[in-house]
Protein backbone atom coordinates (compact mmCIF):
# COMPACT_ATOMS: atom_id res chain seq x y z
CA UNK A 1 0.00 0.00 0.00
CA UNK A 2 3.43 2.42 0.27
CA UNK A 3 5.10 3.75 -2.57
CA UNK A 4 8.70 3.21 -2.24
CA UNK A 5 9.36 6.84 -0.60
CA UNK A 6 12.01 6.83 2.18
CA UNK A 7 13.61 10.34 1.61
CA UNK A 8 16.74 11.11 4.08
CA UNK A 9 16.05 14.54 5.03
CA UNK A 10 19.71 15.82 6.62
CA UNK A 11 19.41 18.14 9.67
CA UNK A 12 23.18 18.79 10.92
CA UNK A 13 21.66 22.05 12.43
CA UNK A 14 19.63 20.58 15.11
CA UNK A 15 20.49 18.94 18.27
CA UNK A 16 19.40 15.04 18.43
CA UNK A 17 16.73 15.96 21.81
CA UNK A 18 15.77 19.13 19.34
CA UNK A 19 14.72 16.12 16.43
CA UNK A 20 13.26 13.75 18.95
CA UNK A 21 11.48 16.04 21.08
CA UNK A 22 9.49 17.24 17.62
CA UNK A 23 9.06 14.18 15.51
CA UNK A 24 8.02 10.63 17.00
CA UNK A 25 7.92 7.53 14.61
CA UNK A 26 4.52 6.93 13.69
CA UNK A 27 3.47 10.51 12.98
CA UNK A 28 1.16 11.06 10.03
CA UNK A 29 1.35 14.67 8.54
CA UNK A 30 1.00 16.78 5.65
CA UNK A 31 4.35 17.15 3.75
CA UNK A 32 5.48 19.27 0.65
CA UNK A 33 7.56 19.08 -2.49
CA UNK A 34 8.47 22.34 -3.47
CA UNK A 35 10.76 21.52 -6.44
CA UNK A 36 12.79 18.43 -8.53
CA UNK A 37 16.39 19.33 -10.09
CA UNK A 38 19.10 16.74 -11.04
CA UNK A 39 17.96 13.81 -8.39
CA UNK A 40 17.32 16.27 -5.77
CA UNK A 41 14.10 17.64 -4.10
CA UNK A 42 13.12 20.35 -2.12
CA UNK A 43 10.41 19.07 0.97
CA UNK A 44 8.65 20.65 3.51
CA UNK A 45 8.17 18.61 6.58
CA UNK A 46 7.09 20.25 9.47
CA UNK A 47 7.68 23.79 8.80
CA UNK A 48 11.20 23.00 7.65
CA UNK A 49 12.87 22.81 4.12
CA UNK A 50 14.87 20.11 3.50
CA UNK A 51 16.75 18.34 0.32
CA UNK A 52 15.37 14.92 0.04
CA UNK A 53 16.05 11.73 -1.99
CA UNK A 54 14.26 8.48 -2.86
CA UNK A 55 11.49 7.64 -5.24
CA UNK A 56 9.68 10.77 -5.12
CA UNK A 57 6.10 12.11 -6.60
CA UNK A 58 6.20 12.92 -9.95
CA UNK A 59 5.42 16.21 -9.51
CA UNK A 60 5.40 19.21 -6.84
CA UNK A 61 2.63 19.53 -4.28
CA UNK A 62 1.17 18.43 -0.62
CA UNK A 63 1.25 14.79 0.23
CA UNK A 64 0.49 12.81 3.85
CA UNK A 65 3.38 10.95 5.03
CA UNK A 66 3.82 8.57 8.07
CA UNK A 67 7.39 9.11 9.97
CA UNK A 68 9.31 5.80 9.88
CA UNK A 69 12.60 6.52 12.52
CA UNK A 70 14.17 10.07 13.59
CA UNK A 71 17.84 9.88 13.96
CA UNK A 72 20.11 13.20 14.65
CA UNK A 73 21.57 13.31 10.91
CA UNK A 74 18.75 11.84 9.36
CA UNK A 75 14.33 11.26 9.48
CA UNK A 76 13.30 8.62 7.17
CA UNK A 77 9.20 8.88 6.08
CA UNK A 78 6.73 7.49 4.12
CA UNK A 79 4.54 8.55 1.72
CA UNK A 80 0.82 7.48 2.30
CA UNK A 81 -1.16 6.19 -0.73
CA UNK A 82 -4.17 9.01 -0.48
CA UNK A 83 -5.05 12.43 -2.14
CA UNK A 84 -3.69 15.39 0.14
CA UNK A 85 -7.45 16.88 0.28
CA UNK A 86 -8.86 13.46 1.28
CA UNK A 87 -6.54 12.91 4.22
CA UNK A 88 -4.52 9.87 4.94
CA UNK A 89 -6.12 6.32 3.85
CA UNK A 90 -7.16 4.60 7.46
CA UNK A 91 -7.76 1.46 5.51
CA UNK A 92 -4.16 1.68 4.97
CA UNK A 93 -3.00 2.51 8.05
CA UNK A 94 -4.98 -0.12 10.02
CA UNK A 95 -2.92 -2.50 7.60
CA UNK A 96 0.60 -1.16 8.34
CA UNK A 97 -0.64 -1.00 12.08
CA UNK A 98 -1.84 -4.62 11.84
CA UNK A 99 -5.30 -4.11 13.38
CA UNK A 100 -8.41 -5.19 12.82
CA UNK A 101 -11.19 -1.98 11.25
CA UNK A 102 -14.07 -2.00 13.70
CA UNK A 103 -15.89 1.03 15.32
CA UNK A 104 -13.85 1.11 18.35
CA UNK A 105 -10.36 1.02 16.42
CA UNK A 106 -11.17 3.40 13.58
CA UNK A 107 -12.73 6.23 16.27
CA UNK A 108 -9.24 5.84 18.13
CA UNK A 109 -7.36 6.19 15.01
CA UNK A 110 -9.86 9.34 13.78
CA UNK A 111 -8.76 11.15 17.27
CA UNK A 112 -4.50 10.19 16.65
CA UNK A 113 -4.74 11.48 13.43
CA UNK A 114 -6.46 14.70 14.25
CA UNK A 115 -4.26 15.41 17.20
CA UNK A 116 -1.40 14.53 15.22
CA UNK A 117 -0.16 11.94 17.65
CA UNK A 118 2.24 9.03 16.80
CA UNK A 119 0.31 6.26 15.14
CA UNK A 120 1.33 2.53 16.77
CA UNK A 121 -0.46 -0.56 17.64
CA UNK A 122 0.48 -0.08 20.98
CA UNK A 123 -1.36 3.27 21.83
CA UNK A 124 -4.34 2.06 20.15
CA UNK A 125 -4.60 -0.52 22.37
CA UNK A 126 -3.97 1.58 25.28
CA UNK A 127 -6.75 3.54 24.22
CA UNK A 128 -9.43 1.00 23.87
CA UNK A 129 -7.89 -0.80 27.39
CA UNK A 130 -8.74 2.65 29.40
CA UNK A 131 -12.06 2.59 27.82
CA UNK A 132 -13.12 -1.19 28.82
CA UNK A 133 -15.37 0.07 31.84
CA UNK A 134 -17.14 3.13 30.35
CA UNK A 135 -20.50 2.45 28.57
CA UNK A 136 -20.39 2.66 24.53
CA UNK A 137 -22.14 5.46 24.21
CA UNK A 138 -19.42 7.39 26.64
CA UNK A 139 -16.59 6.51 24.81
CA UNK A 140 -15.98 9.09 21.98
CA UNK A 141 -15.92 11.52 24.41
CA UNK A 142 -13.46 9.89 26.65
CA UNK A 143 -11.10 9.00 23.68
CA UNK A 144 -11.42 12.66 22.49
CA UNK A 145 -10.65 13.82 25.57
CA UNK A 146 -7.54 11.70 26.22
CA UNK A 147 -6.13 12.41 22.89
CA UNK A 148 -6.30 16.09 23.49
CA UNK A 149 -4.34 15.03 26.92
CA UNK A 150 -2.03 13.02 25.17
CA UNK A 151 -1.21 16.05 23.01
CA UNK A 152 0.05 18.11 26.02
CA UNK A 153 3.17 18.06 27.83
CA UNK A 154 1.86 15.66 30.63
CA UNK A 155 1.60 13.07 27.95
CA UNK A 156 4.42 10.76 30.02
CA UNK A 157 3.01 11.74 33.59
CA UNK A 158 -0.04 9.03 34.03
CA UNK A 159 -1.19 10.59 37.41
CA UNK A 160 -1.57 14.03 35.78
CA UNK A 161 -3.39 12.75 32.95
CA UNK A 162 -6.05 10.78 35.20
CA UNK A 163 -6.14 13.46 37.22
CA UNK A 164 -7.27 15.83 34.16
CA UNK A 165 -8.95 13.25 32.63
CA UNK A 166 -11.46 12.59 35.46
CA UNK A 167 -11.71 16.82 35.95
CA UNK A 168 -12.89 17.75 32.43
CA UNK A 169 -15.38 14.59 31.71
CA UNK A 170 -16.54 15.85 35.58
CA UNK A 171 -16.21 12.54 37.06
CA UNK A 172 -17.98 12.12 40.48
CA UNK A 173 -13.81 11.93 42.50
CA UNK A 174 -12.46 14.76 39.74
CA UNK A 175 -10.31 16.63 42.42
CA UNK A 176 -8.99 20.44 41.90
CA UNK A 177 -5.47 19.18 41.23
CA UNK A 178 -7.25 18.04 37.31
CA UNK A 179 -7.91 21.87 36.67
CA UNK A 180 -4.67 23.06 38.43
CA UNK A 181 -2.76 20.34 35.96
CA UNK A 182 -4.43 21.67 32.86
CA UNK A 183 -3.42 25.13 33.71
CA UNK A 184 0.31 24.88 34.29
CA UNK A 185 0.95 22.10 31.37
CA UNK A 186 1.44 23.36 27.67
CA UNK A 187 1.20 21.86 24.34
CA UNK A 188 4.05 19.63 22.95
CA UNK A 189 3.96 22.04 19.63
CA UNK A 190 3.44 25.59 18.97
CA UNK A 191 0.56 26.85 16.98
CA UNK A 192 -1.64 24.30 18.64
CA UNK A 193 -4.16 25.72 20.92
CA UNK A 194 -3.96 25.68 24.77
CA UNK A 195 -6.36 26.40 27.34
CA UNK A 196 -6.65 27.70 31.07
CA UNK A 197 -9.57 27.30 33.20
CA UNK A 198 -11.65 29.21 35.51
CA UNK A 199 -14.26 27.78 37.88
CA UNK A 200 -17.83 29.89 37.18
CA UNK A 201 -20.74 29.99 39.81
CA UNK A 202 -23.73 32.26 38.54
CA UNK A 203 -26.72 31.38 41.35
CA UNK A 204 -27.70 28.01 41.25
CA UNK A 205 -25.84 27.24 38.31
CA UNK A 206 -22.09 26.66 37.80
CA UNK A 207 -19.53 25.51 35.12
CA UNK A 208 -16.20 27.10 33.73
CA UNK A 209 -14.45 29.42 31.35
CA UNK A 210 -12.08 28.36 29.06
CA UNK A 211 -9.51 30.50 27.68
CA UNK A 212 -8.23 29.24 24.42
CA UNK A 213 -5.49 30.92 22.55
CA UNK A 214 -2.86 30.25 20.12
CA UNK A 215 0.23 28.54 22.11
CA UNK A 216 3.83 30.14 20.29
CA UNK A 217 6.30 27.89 21.66
CA UNK A 218 7.18 30.20 24.70
CA UNK A 219 5.86 28.68 28.20
CA UNK A 220 5.38 31.78 30.76
CA UNK A 221 5.39 34.77 28.60
CA UNK A 222 2.26 37.38 28.92
CA UNK A 223 -0.65 36.46 26.86
CA UNK A 224 -0.52 38.50 24.01
CA UNK A 225 -4.00 39.95 22.33
CA UNK A 226 -3.47 38.20 18.87
CA UNK A 227 -3.13 34.98 20.59
CA UNK A 228 -6.92 34.95 22.51
CA UNK A 229 -8.71 32.51 20.11
CA UNK A 230 -11.98 32.15 21.79
CA UNK A 231 -13.75 31.55 24.71
CA UNK A 232 -15.88 28.88 26.21
CA UNK A 233 -18.34 29.19 28.89
CA UNK A 234 -19.87 25.92 30.28
CA UNK A 235 -23.20 26.17 32.35
CA UNK A 236 -24.81 23.47 34.16
CA UNK A 237 -28.43 24.50 34.77
CA UNK A 238 -31.24 22.97 36.58
CA UNK A 239 -33.52 24.03 33.83
CA UNK A 240 -32.05 23.05 30.34
CA UNK A 241 -28.90 20.98 31.74
CA UNK A 242 -25.32 21.56 30.08
CA UNK A 243 -24.94 24.54 28.15
CA UNK A 244 -21.88 25.59 26.07
CA UNK A 245 -21.47 28.50 24.31
CA UNK A 246 -17.98 29.61 22.10
CA UNK A 247 -17.31 33.16 21.49
CA UNK A 248 -14.24 33.58 18.73
CA UNK A 249 -12.74 36.75 18.93
CA UNK A 250 -11.28 38.81 15.77
CA UNK A 251 -10.44 41.95 16.89
CA UNK A 252 -13.27 43.66 18.53
CA UNK A 253 -15.47 41.48 15.98
CA UNK A 254 -17.43 38.32 17.68
CA UNK A 255 -19.37 35.09 16.79
CA UNK A 256 -20.45 32.69 18.84
CA UNK A 257 -22.41 29.50 18.77
CA UNK A 258 -24.22 27.76 21.39
CA UNK A 259 -24.75 24.34 21.96
CA UNK A 260 -27.65 22.03 24.10
CA UNK A 261 -29.16 19.16 24.00
CA UNK A 262 -32.37 21.49 25.10
CA UNK A 263 -33.69 22.52 21.86
CA UNK A 264 -35.56 24.92 24.18
CA UNK A 265 -32.69 26.87 25.40
CA UNK A 266 -31.91 27.08 21.91
CA UNK A 267 -34.57 28.63 20.35
CA UNK A 268 -34.46 31.38 23.34
CA UNK A 269 -30.46 32.38 22.66
CA UNK A 270 -31.93 33.10 18.99
CA UNK A 271 -34.61 35.43 20.22
CA UNK A 272 -32.42 36.95 22.70
CA UNK A 273 -29.55 37.50 19.81
CA UNK A 274 -31.17 40.98 18.83
CA UNK A 275 -30.53 42.12 22.70
CA UNK A 276 -27.23 40.30 22.59
CA UNK A 277 -26.23 42.19 20.10
CA UNK A 278 -27.26 45.84 21.29
CA UNK A 279 -25.56 45.01 24.84
CA UNK A 280 -22.28 44.12 23.24
CA UNK A 281 -22.12 47.17 21.04
CA UNK A 282 -22.70 49.05 24.31
CA UNK A 283 -19.47 47.35 25.89
CA UNK A 284 -17.60 48.78 22.31
CA UNK A 285 -18.18 44.79 20.54
CA UNK A 286 -19.66 43.72 16.95
CA UNK A 287 -21.62 40.24 17.26
CA UNK A 288 -21.29 39.24 13.84
CA UNK A 289 -23.21 35.85 14.05
CA UNK A 290 -25.16 33.34 16.27
CA UNK A 291 -25.52 30.03 15.65
CA UNK A 292 -26.98 27.21 17.79
CA UNK A 293 -26.80 23.60 17.47
CA UNK A 294 -29.07 20.70 19.78
CA UNK A 295 -25.83 18.65 20.52
CA UNK A 296 -24.47 17.03 23.73
CA UNK A 297 -20.74 17.80 23.82
CA UNK A 298 -19.13 16.46 26.47
CA UNK A 299 -15.62 17.73 27.14
CA UNK A 300 -14.16 21.11 25.75
CA UNK A 301 -11.68 18.70 24.22
CA UNK A 302 -14.13 18.38 21.14
CA UNK A 303 -14.37 22.46 20.95
CA UNK A 304 -10.71 22.59 20.87
CA UNK A 305 -8.53 23.47 17.74
CA UNK A 306 -5.42 20.87 17.09
CA UNK A 307 -2.71 21.65 14.96
CA UNK A 308 -3.66 21.46 11.05
CA UNK A 309 -1.91 20.59 7.92
CA UNK A 310 -1.03 24.52 7.53
CA UNK A 311 -0.08 25.49 11.04
CA UNK A 312 1.47 22.02 12.12
CA UNK A 313 5.32 22.96 12.51
CA UNK A 314 6.58 21.63 15.61
CA UNK A 315 10.42 22.00 14.63
CA UNK A 316 10.47 25.99 14.58
CA UNK A 317 9.78 25.76 18.09
CA UNK A 318 13.58 24.44 18.99
CA UNK A 319 15.49 26.04 16.02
Amino acid sequence: MYLDFVPILPSPELAPQDVLSALKPGQVLPAKLISTSDGKAALQLAGRTYTASGALPSGPGPFWVQVQTVEPSKIQVKLLPTGYKQGPDIQALFQTLGLKANHETKHVVQQLLRWRLPLSRELVHKFISCAKDIPAEDRPAFWSTLAFLESLQIKDSPQKIKAALKYLLRRPDAAPEGQETINRTWPLYPDQEAIRILTLQAGQNQGEVFVIFRYQGQEEQPLAEDQLQSLVIRLSTAAWGQVWIQLWIQGRNLAAKVWAEDSSFLSRAQAACPELKKRFGALGWELAALTTAQKKVTSIAELVEPPGPDNYRPLDAFV
